[in-house]
């Protein structure tokens, strides 16, 4: 997927995002602010990658986005566009410690 194409799909969401129960656990649990979510969907410089997810609903768009926090910390989150809102469904913070851990155990 285009990510510019993207970047300016999200731009749309200006004042639309709403998350779901879910999302708002995840939130409480993980200590993430959420105007830190808010912010990056709305602002989307940072996006690095977006992929597809498959929807639970037919006909909705259901994407995982993963914007850069910092050089070591990536925003994830799974989000789904639906009557012209944006809905937050879970979102956590990668880091690249864990990532190369998990490549290292992948190849053993």
């Amino acid at each position: 997927m285009d990510i510019e194409k993207f970047k300016e799909e999200l731009k749309k969401y200006k004042n639309k995002v709403k998350f779901k129960k879910h999302a708002l656990v995840r939130v409480i649990e993980r200590k993430i602010d959420p105007k830190l979510i808010i912010s990056h969907v709305e602002n989307p410089d940072k996006l690095l990658d977006v992929v597809p997810q498959e929807p639970k609903v037919p006909g909705e768009k259901k994407y995982r986005l993963l914007f850069e926090l910092s050089r070591n910390r990536k925003l994830a989150l799974v989000v789904v566009m639906e009557k012209g809102y944006l809905y937050v469904v879970t979102t956590f913070i990668k880091y690249r410690k864990w990532d190369k851990m998990v490549r290292r155990w992948k190849r053993k």
